[in-house]
């Protein structure tokens, strides 16, 4: 999965809201949850909420495109991990250090993380208050501290981080597997981020005709490991 193929965006209560950065999947709303298992502590899935994109419809195929192990990934370094050594941004100076402004977005953003404290202020939102949430909050203080942490603790998902596009190896016998059509879509998202085609861009890195790079892209659509195709746009 490439979570640099998704916008994240992260509220109180433990809400994050995820959207393909290419405009044409849906959008989801996850709640995750600090919780105690024997005498460890992790972050748990609490809820899933998706709307559907005006052109396709939920289905098995989307689900499986949403990078919840990669999401997942970089959030608990967020909620368990060092501090990083970073300079805090302006909006959250009211701090001594990064480390009390983390500990505070912490306790702030994720019910449970702070033992004994009370979480009535994070009952059930209503699905259809999702929005509201989000834009209602967009400015907050702790909220800037995230989007300032975020890409350093994702800056190693996906291929859209590197200088370089992922290699694509054709597998033995014209096989198109699931693995190999991640590195296709891996590669497909490189050039299309950097504004170049990418099915020439592909050809050249496999050594493969166009026509055959096409028809892998399609395969991959056909997978829900790429999102379906805009209208007017090639690829």
């Amino acid at each position: 999965m490439n979570l640099k193929a998704w916008r994240v965006e992260i509220r109180p209560c433990g809400w994050v809201r995820l959207t393909e950065r290419a405009g044409t999947g849906p959008t989801v709303y996850l709640q995750y949850r600090v919780t105690e298992h024997g005498r460890q502590r992790r972050l748990d899935l609490n809820a899933v909420v998706m709307r559907a994109a005006p052109h396709e419809p939920l289905s098995g195929r989307v689900w499986r495109r949403i990078p919840f192990s990669d999401l997942e990934e970089a959030l608990t370094a967020f909620v368990f991990g060092a501090v990083p050594p970073l300079q805090l941004p302006s909006e959250v100076d009211v701090f001594d250090s990064t480390a009390e402004a983390f500990e505070f977005a912490r306790r702030e953003f994720f019910p449970g993380y702070h033992k004994g404290a009370p979480e009535d202020d994070c009952t059930d939102t209503p699905a259809d208050e999702l929005d509201e949430l989000f834009s209602s909050q967009s400015d907050l203080s702790m909220i800037k501290l995230f989007d300032a942490v975020f890409p350093l603790l994702t800056a190693g998902a996906g291929s859209s981080a590197t200088e370089q596009p992922p290699a694509v190896t054709p597998t033995g016998g014209g096989r198109l597997t699931d693995e190999f059509l991640n590195t296709v879509a891996d590669a497909y998202r490189w050039f299309t981020d950097r504004g170049q085609s990418p099915a020439p861009g592909i050809s050249e890195l496999s050594g493969a005709p166009v026509r055959t790079v096409h028809r892998w892209v399609l395969e991959a659509r056909k997978r829900g490991i790429l999102p379906p195709a805009r209208t007017g746009r090639a690829g």
